[in-house]
Protein backbone atom coordinates (compact mmCIF):
# COMPACT_ATOMS: atom_id res chain seq x y z
CA UNK A 1 0.00 0.00 0.00
CA UNK A 2 1.39 3.43 -0.97
CA UNK A 3 1.50 6.16 1.59
CA UNK A 4 -0.76 9.15 0.98
CA UNK A 5 1.15 12.48 0.78
CA UNK A 6 1.01 14.25 4.15
CA UNK A 7 -0.49 17.47 2.74
CA UNK A 8 -3.32 15.53 1.09
CA UNK A 9 -3.88 13.55 4.26
CA UNK A 10 -4.00 16.70 6.43
CA UNK A 11 -6.43 18.36 4.01
CA UNK A 12 -8.69 15.29 3.99
CA UNK A 13 -8.56 15.04 7.80
CA UNK A 14 -9.39 18.76 8.04
CA UNK A 15 -12.46 18.42 5.82
CA UNK A 16 -13.70 15.34 7.65
CA UNK A 17 -13.01 17.02 10.98
CA UNK A 18 -15.05 20.09 10.04
CA UNK A 19 -17.82 17.87 8.67
CA UNK A 20 -18.02 16.09 12.03
CA UNK A 21 -18.13 19.45 13.83
CA UNK A 22 -20.98 20.76 11.67
CA UNK A 23 -24.10 21.07 13.74
CA UNK A 24 -26.75 21.92 11.17
CA UNK A 25 -27.78 20.12 8.00
CA UNK A 26 -26.92 23.32 6.09
CA UNK A 27 -23.35 23.28 7.44
CA UNK A 28 -22.99 19.57 6.61
CA UNK A 29 -24.27 20.24 3.09
CA UNK A 30 -21.83 23.13 2.57
CA UNK A 31 -18.91 20.97 3.65
CA UNK A 32 -19.83 17.87 1.68
CA UNK A 33 -20.66 20.01 -1.37
CA UNK A 34 -17.24 21.63 -1.29
CA UNK A 35 -18.63 25.09 -0.47
CA UNK A 36 -17.00 25.32 2.96
CA UNK A 37 -14.73 28.30 3.04
CA UNK A 38 -11.47 28.01 4.89
CA UNK A 39 -10.96 31.64 3.92
CA UNK A 40 -13.82 32.62 6.27
CA UNK A 41 -12.05 31.02 9.19
CA UNK A 42 -8.69 32.54 8.24
CA UNK A 43 -10.20 36.01 7.94
CA UNK A 44 -12.13 35.74 11.21
CA UNK A 45 -9.10 34.44 13.09
CA UNK A 46 -6.85 37.20 11.75
CA UNK A 47 -9.34 39.99 12.49
CA UNK A 48 -10.07 38.71 15.99
CA UNK A 49 -6.38 38.23 16.79
CA UNK A 50 -5.59 41.79 15.67
CA UNK A 51 -8.53 43.17 17.64
CA UNK A 52 -7.63 41.27 20.81
CA UNK A 53 -3.94 42.23 20.65
CA UNK A 54 -4.15 45.84 19.41
CA UNK A 55 -7.76 46.90 19.95
CA UNK A 56 -7.99 47.85 16.26
CA UNK A 57 -9.19 46.20 13.10
CA UNK A 58 -7.33 45.27 9.95
CA UNK A 59 -7.34 46.99 6.59
CA UNK A 60 -7.95 44.98 3.45
CA UNK A 61 -4.28 45.17 2.44
CA UNK A 62 -3.23 43.92 5.91
CA UNK A 63 -5.67 41.03 5.67
CA UNK A 64 -4.28 40.20 2.25
CA UNK A 65 -0.77 40.03 3.71
CA UNK A 66 -1.82 37.97 6.72
CA UNK A 67 -4.08 35.49 4.91
CA UNK A 68 -2.47 35.34 1.47
CA UNK A 69 -5.92 35.64 -0.10
CA UNK A 70 -6.60 37.74 -3.19
CA UNK A 71 -8.39 41.08 -2.86
CA UNK A 72 -11.43 39.74 -4.71
CA UNK A 73 -11.69 36.67 -2.46
CA UNK A 74 -11.26 38.87 0.60
CA UNK A 75 -13.89 41.37 -0.53
CA UNK A 76 -16.47 38.69 -1.36
CA UNK A 77 -15.85 36.76 1.85
CA UNK A 78 -15.87 39.88 4.03
CA UNK A 79 -19.16 40.95 2.39
CA UNK A 80 -20.67 37.63 3.44
CA UNK A 81 -19.26 37.86 6.98
CA UNK A 82 -20.60 41.42 7.32
CA UNK A 83 -23.99 40.28 6.02
CA UNK A 84 -23.98 37.54 8.69
CA UNK A 85 -23.09 40.19 11.32
CA UNK A 86 -19.77 38.52 12.21
CA UNK A 87 -17.62 41.45 11.02
CA UNK A 88 -18.17 45.17 10.52
CA UNK A 89 -16.46 47.76 8.34
CA UNK A 90 -15.75 51.16 9.84
CA UNK A 91 -13.56 54.15 9.05
CA UNK A 92 -10.11 53.98 10.60
CA UNK A 93 -9.57 56.18 13.64
CA UNK A 94 -6.08 57.08 12.40
CA UNK A 95 -6.74 57.51 8.66
CA UNK A 96 -10.20 58.63 7.60
CA UNK A 97 -9.61 57.39 4.06
CA UNK A 98 -9.03 53.82 5.25
CA UNK A 99 -11.61 51.25 6.25
CA UNK A 100 -10.94 48.79 9.05
CA UNK A 101 -12.48 45.36 9.36
CA UNK A 102 -13.47 44.56 12.96
CA UNK A 103 -15.16 41.60 14.63
CA UNK A 104 -18.60 41.97 16.16
CA UNK A 105 -19.45 40.51 19.56
CA UNK A 106 -21.41 37.86 17.67
CA UNK A 107 -18.33 37.09 15.54
CA UNK A 108 -16.04 36.74 18.55
CA UNK A 109 -18.57 34.56 20.37
CA UNK A 110 -19.10 32.42 17.27
CA UNK A 111 -15.36 31.81 16.83
CA UNK A 112 -14.95 30.91 20.52
CA UNK A 113 -17.85 28.45 20.40
CA UNK A 114 -16.55 26.92 17.18
CA UNK A 115 -13.03 26.66 18.56
CA UNK A 116 -14.28 24.94 21.71
CA UNK A 117 -16.40 22.50 19.68
CA UNK A 118 -13.38 21.65 17.53
CA UNK A 119 -11.15 21.20 20.60
CA UNK A 120 -13.73 18.91 22.23
CA UNK A 121 -14.16 16.94 19.01
CA UNK A 122 -10.38 16.56 18.69
CA UNK A 123 -10.16 15.21 22.24
CA UNK A 124 -12.89 12.66 21.45
CA UNK A 125 -11.33 11.56 18.16
CA UNK A 126 -7.85 11.17 19.62
CA UNK A 127 -8.85 9.70 22.99
CA UNK A 128 -7.56 6.22 22.03
CA UNK A 129 -4.18 7.52 20.85
CA UNK A 130 -1.50 7.44 23.55
CA UNK A 131 -0.85 10.86 25.13
CA UNK A 132 2.83 10.72 24.12
CA UNK A 133 1.93 10.24 20.45
CA UNK A 134 -0.59 13.08 20.59
CA UNK A 135 2.01 15.36 22.16
CA UNK A 136 4.56 14.56 19.44
CA UNK A 137 1.97 15.14 16.71
CA UNK A 138 0.93 18.44 18.28
CA UNK A 139 4.56 19.54 18.52
CA UNK A 140 5.16 18.75 14.84
CA UNK A 141 2.04 20.67 13.80
CA UNK A 142 3.10 23.67 15.90
CA UNK A 143 6.53 23.69 14.27
CA UNK A 144 5.03 23.47 10.78
CA UNK A 145 2.61 26.27 11.65
CA UNK A 146 5.48 28.48 12.89
CA UNK A 147 7.47 27.78 9.74
CA UNK A 148 4.51 28.69 7.54
CA UNK A 149 3.91 31.94 9.46
CA UNK A 150 7.51 32.97 8.77
CA UNK A 151 7.23 32.52 5.00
Amino acid sequence: MTQQPIATLLFEIGLRFFALAATSSEQKSEISGGRISFSKGRIMAAVIEAFETTGTGLRLKDLQTVTGLSKSTLSETIDELVKNELLIRQPSRTDRRAIEILPTKKGIRSMKVTSQKLDDLWENITADIPENDRAVFHNVLMQVSQTLKCQ
